[in-house]
């Protein structure tokens, strides 16, 4: 704009800036490193709130063995 200043990179600024937060959030992208390695038996699996069936979604694709449990959302009740 005349006299002013442009405001487009810095709003694409921002927006990198958070589509990069909002992904290192996702549990595929934190949740991984902080797994213990699997136990010997059972594993099952406890959740609730909004991101508890995603967690456990990336829980049960890393670990071998079988996983079972109850995860509640918000929206729907999933078994494992």
């Amino acid at each position: 704009p005349a006299g002013g200043v442009d405001a487009a990179p810095l709003m694409e600024l921002f927006r990198r800036m958070f589509d990069a937060a909002v992904a290192s959030a996702q549990p595929q992208n934190c949740l991984p490193p902080h797994l213990p390695k699997p136990p010997k038996g059972r594993t099952v699996v406890v959740g609730a709130g909004k991101a508890s069936a995603e967690m456990a979604r990336v829980l049960e694709a890393h670990y071998p063995a079988p996983v079972e449990g109850l995860v509640v959302t918000r929206l729907s009740l999933i078994h494992i």
